[in-house]
């Protein structure tokens, strides 16, 4: 069950959000892990169960082949898995973005702005003075973890 941030990101997609209204940064990192995380998650297992038509493969068809075979509790833990990855690799590309993960060899690095703007407002989303968006997106997501392993 996504928590209130997550549903307020739906809304927002659902409904028509009037010209005034500006993407916070939590927002964004909700929105992320609808978009990007929970969505990959989604569609992975999707394609476990039943394999893409239009993207058959022959391995396609034996990993889900196989992961039909798989009692209940074993289909649980490769979701868990499919879950842990995607958490990984969003939290890597936030890290990324703010610049505490390297995307470049010795010397001098860059560095990313990543600005959302609309209208004549421009809200830079990976602010460095402020909460760093991937700390932000392990909060959000351990916040709502039930007390199990962490992703």
């Amino acid at each position: 069950m996504p928590n209130k941030q997550v549903q307020k990101v739906i809304e927002l997609n659902k409904e028509e959000v009037s010209g005034n209204e500006q993407m916070t940064r939590e927002e964004f990192v909700d929105a992320v892990r609808l978009q990007a995380m929970d969505a990959a998650v989604r569609t992975t297992v999707q394609t476990l169960v039943q394999p893409v038509e239009r993207r058959l493969s022959e391995e396609s068809v034996n990993v889900s082949n196989w992961y039909r075979t798989l009692t209940p509790d074993d289909r649980t833990h490769i979701e868990t898995v499919v879950r842990r990855a995607a958490f990984n690799a969003v939290f890597g590309v936030l890290a990324i973005l703010d610049g505490v993960r390297p995307v470049e060899g010795a010397g001098e690095k860059g560095t990313f702005e990543l600005t959302y703007e609309k209208q004549s407002t421009r809200i830079l989303l990976n602010d460095p003075t402020q909460e760093l968006l991937h700390d932000m997106f392990a909060h959000r997501m351990w916040g709502e973890w039930d007390g199990r392993d962490r992703p």
